[in-house]
């Protein structure tokens, strides 16, 4: 199973620094996300 999001506002090193990947880049260790916050924003500014 795997997550798609679209972008990563805040943290995106201690995304990339904390998770432990093999030789192919794949996972080693199965990661969760434990707390997000999804932000709505409008494509029109008025």
């Amino acid at each position: 199973m795997h997550s798609i999001f679209r972008k990563i506002y805040y943290g995106m090193s201690v995304v990339l620094g904390l998770v432990v990947t093999d030789k192919d880049y794949r996972l080693t260790d199965e990661v969760k996300i434990v707390e997000c916050t999804i932000k709505y924003e409008s494509r029109f500014h008025y």
